[in-house]
């Protein structure tokens, strides 16, 4: 007998994905997030809910390799 197995199996999301923990929204780095720039910060925030998912030093930009890996780097 061949026990049951469920191979139903979620694929994760790209790495580059934000999430927002307070309302469960998901989007690429680049994708709808509202972004804030305040001094020497620029802040992530929640489209849905206004949560700031994450801060990052103004200057520093992110994109994604040919592979999908994030990539920090100075803006010209």
């Amino acid at each position: 007998m061949t026990p049951s197995i469920d191979l139903t199996v979620r694929s994760p999301p790209p790495k580059t994905t934000l999430h927002c923990l307070s309302c469960g929204h998901e989007s690429a780095v680049d994708g709808d997030w509202t972004v804030r720039a305040d001094g020497e910060r620029v802040a992530y925030e929640c489209p849905d809910c206004g949560s700031t998912i994450t801060t990052r030093p103004r200057g520093v930009t992110s994109t994604t390799d040919g592979e999908g890996s994030l990539t920090f780097g100075q803006s010209d």
